[in-house]
């Protein structure tokens, strides 16, 4: 392993992630661009793989010289990590991907930074390409394809996803991955099959422990409360903005519906807009249903 860590396309890959890593390329396909020559030459990785046949022949529980990560659909080989830049060679279980077809299970989007890449190197595969809407907050099917052998497709993590439907037969992919400097940004997770937001994350640790400290702002009394939560309304970080609100509105619904309605109006991010006005028309059916029923 460490002849092959020693390699000079190797060194010069991981230097290359790492540099992307640090900062980040114009877009996708400048990402795409300057990790070609990996791509187009292989031999990086296929004597890896000639070395792992040629040892497991020999021992079949010998142990493998770097990390292997598994679980869901695909096992994968780490041939690359170092921080938030890394390579895996995985392969894809197309009995598995089916079976989760089959049983309905719930089927994840998340959009966070960086940029990264999948090329397939044996088999074939179909995948739905999603995108993050700005103007409703969603993400939205933009189109599926079938990738085949030696098929590239690079996206910015922060508005492109990818979603691996079906395979005729178990699969082999590259996939590589740089996070880039800032990744104190959002992490949005949505249901693929409604589009809808489902949670909404973190890396800021400002802004975690706001959250965490939600739940104590009562013993600021009233005019304190109205006052604290006011102003974490008005915070650059969305999340935080909307968790504000949805502890506002259960505290004292109110004091908080001027905020809410603002936010409904101008609020400058789409998911929080999008929350803000359904919570509106959710309170407004209420309103009218004790009306009724009063």
């Amino acid at each position: 392993m460490g002849a092959w860590q020693a390699r000079e396309d190797v060194r010069a890959l991981r230097d290359r992630l790492m540099a992307m890593d640090a900062a980040l390329p114009a877009d996708a396909m400048a990402f795409a661009d300057a990790l070609m020559p990996w791509l187009v030459n292989d031999g990086w990785y296929r004597d890896l793989i000639g070395t792992f046949c040629q040892s497991l022949s020999a021992d079949a529980l010998a142990e493998l010289p770097m990390g292997m990560q598994s679980g869901g659909l695909m096992q994968a080989l780490a041939l690359i990590e170092a921080g938030g830049a890394y390579a895996t060679l995985a392969q894809l279980g197309a009995e598995r991907l089916a079976v989760q077809a089959g049983a309905g299970q719930a089927r994840r989007l998340v959009f966070d930074s960086g940029f990264s890449l999948v090329f397939v190197v044996a088999g074939t595969i179909e995948v739905e390409l999603w995108r993050l809407d700005r103007g409703n907050g969603n993400a939205c099917l933009e189109r599926t394809c079938r990738m085949g052998r030696g098929a590239l497709l690079a996206q910015d993590n922060r508005t492109e996803q990818l979603i691996i439907h079906s395979a005729p037969a178990d699969a082999l992919l590259l996939n590589m991955a740089v996070a880039g400097p800032d990744r104190s940004g959002p992490t949005l997770e949505f249901d693929a099959h409604s589009g809808q937001l489902l949670r909404r994350g973190t890396a800021d640790p400002a802004v975690s422990r706001m959250l965490l400290l939600l739940p104590l702002i009562p013993t600021a009394g009233p005019e304190g409360r109205c006052e604290l939560l006011s102003r974490l309304c008005r915070d650059a970080d969305p999340m935080l903005r909307w968790q504000a609100m949805r502890y506002w509105l259960a505290e004292d619904a109110r004091d908080a519906l001027p905020v809410l309605t603002r936010m409904a109006d101008d609020d400058a991010d789409p998911s929080v807009r999008t929350a803000a006005k359904a919570t509106m028309a959710l309170i407004a059916r209420m309103t009218r249903e004790a009306a009724h029923a009063g």
